[in-house]
């Protein structure tokens, strides 16, 4: 590894989007398993649960010779 960099990503939205995607899509679910719709009901309720204030995660740049 010759150099490693943490960009701040925290000021975009794509937190935002990639859960209002998410949501959109929750529908879909509804023709999987029984035991996996309990699984994903639960990340949703737990994703939507938030205070609307969703982040972005940093980026990551490693760079290897």
């Amino acid at each position: 590894m010759v150099k490693q960099l943490t960009v701040d990503a925290t000021f975009l939205q794509d937190g935002q989007w990639e859960k209002d995607y998410a949501n959109s899509i929750r529908t879909e679910f509804i023709k999987v398993p029984n035991m996996i719709q309990t699984l994903i009901t639960g990340f949703y309720e737990l994703m939507n649960t938030s205070n609307g204030k969703e982040k972005s995660l940093n980026s990551f740049v490693v760079c290897a010779n």
